[in-house]
């Protein structure tokens, strides 16, 4: 018998096609991420996710043939959250007058606190829960997509950065999201003194030194 990969369990079953199927998607993964936040991967199962849903079992396996295809959707759909809200602060900051490599950092570093704080439970579970479906090609392509993001908005500060651009996007995305992990672990909160520790390990790796000072 062919071993089915960690991919193949997490796959979902089909995607919505029609406005009702994408609804009815939507409503459940909103369920799952209630339920996956408030009471962590002990307290989640598909019945349970079903029934705050309002859908019956076989209308979710329609869909997510098991529990680790929820949690890949569900992990799936946050990645793209932030990639979009990282994405928007990249072209608030290319659009604003004089803006520099410190700017941008503190942009960056702010919605990925957000993006880790404000649903601390349910992030803290995905991270944990991730290894078990991390190859999954919709989660690659989205780090990809979250690696050519970096690179592009580093692009123009090339000159101030040692190294090339993509060892640099990936080293930083990195390191930010070590020190955040971190933080969340040891049960710290979203404040500025963390904010400013982030930053400044991120502007130390691209070895910008503020000579005004």
């Amino acid at each position: 018998m062919k071993k089915k990969t960690a991919g193949a369990l997490s796959a979902p079953r089909k995607a919505p096609q029609q406005a009702r199927a994408t609804l009815t998607c939507s409503s459940i993964l909103q369920a799952a991420a209630h339920i996956l936040g408030e009471h962590g991967l002990a307290g989640f199962n598909t019945n349970k996710v079903a029934e705050r849903a309002g859908v019956s079992i076989g209308s979710l396996y329609q869909y997510y043939p098991n529990k680790q295809a929820l949690l890949a959707a569900l992990s799936e759909a946050q990645h793209q959250q932030l990639l979009d809200q990282l994405s928007g602060q990249v072209r608030q900051h290319e659009a604003t007058p004089d803006a520099d490599l410190p700017s941008l950092v503190k942009r960056l570093v702010g919605v990925a606190l957000a993006h880790q704080f404000d649903q601390a439970g349910l992030a803290a579970t995905l991270d944990y829960a991730e290894r078990d479906y991390a190859s999954t090609p919709v989660l690659q392509a989205l780090r990809q997509q979250l690696i050519n993001l970096l690179m592009s908005a580093l692009a123009p500060y090339a000159a101030q950065i040692p190294g090339n651009l993509q060892s640099s996007a990936i080293d930083l995305q990195s390191i930010v999201q070590a020190l955040i992990d971190g933080a969340a672990a040891r049960g710290e909160v979203n404040s500025l003194q963390l904010k400013m520790r982030v930053e400044r390990a991120a502007l130390g790796y691209l070895h910008y030194r503020d000579d005004a000072h």
